[in-house]
């Protein structure tokens, strides 16, 4: 598991997007999965569900995904390195 993924989200959904504001974020993948440039993403808004914090995330192209905050994490200055190129 990455040091960054947040198993226990006790943060607001209003406080979880403004500490995730305009910072590069990354689906967690499986431990040994190859991370893609598809993977990568910012946060576009934070819901608050009965059990967590409901993430949708702008991808290339205007794609947009939501994904349960614990599924997804900051992307290491490494990562974001690498995907630029």
């Amino acid at each position: 598991m990455e040091p960054n993924t947040e198993r226990s989200e006790t943060r607001t959904a209003q406080e979880y997007r403004r500490d995730h504001r305009d910072r590069v974020m990354v689906i967690c993948r499986k431990e040994g999965q190859v991370l893609e440039s598809r993977h990568f993403f910012v946060v576009e808004s934070v819901n608050t569900l009965p059990d967590g914090l409901l993430v949708t995330g702008l991808f290339d192209q205007n794609r947009r995904e939501r994904m349960r905050s614990h599924e997804v994490r900051l992307a290491t200055e490494w990562e974001i390195a690498s995907r630029n190129g």
